[in-house]
């Protein structure tokens, strides 16, 4: 367990390994392990490392701390709505869908001339 101390100074947040991170962005990971050494023992926060899901580790530090864990949405069962750019993320999910319609088309199309190649469909045959 790890006490974390919110933006103005007054809660402390008890965390857990495995509890889950969610990046401002919408990156999700789980804490794995906390920092142990003397300087933040003798400052009562240790800097927390968490996993991201899609690989890499990072770290939650006493900078973070002090700024308010602005670049979080999400730590263990505590959350901050306020610090997700709603608009930012809709327009990231509506860049994905573009370009998740754009890999469809070119696998698509890839199977379409290897069908053709493999002469079993003719160049204007539809699917």
């Amino acid at each position: 367990m790890n006490n974390l101390i919110n933006e103005n100074g007054i809660e402390s947040m008890d965390v857990r390994l495995g509890d889950t991170v969610v990046a401002s962005d919408g990156s999700i990971g789980k804490i794995v392990k906390f920092c142990g050494c003397e300087e933040c023992l003798s400052r009562g926060f240790k800097e927390v490392c968490f996993q991201w899901n899609s690989g890499g580790e990072c770290w939650i530090t006493s900078y973070d701390k002090n700024a308010g864990f602005k670049l979080y949405y999400q730590i263990g069962e505590y959350r901050w709505p306020e610090h997700v750019d709603q608009e930012a993320l809709a327009n990231r999910i509506l860049s994905a869908e573009g370009e998740i319609t754009s890999a469809n088309n070119k696998k698509k199309n890839a199977i379409r001339l290897l069908a053709i190649i493999n002469g079993l469909i003719d160049i204007g045959e539809e699917d």
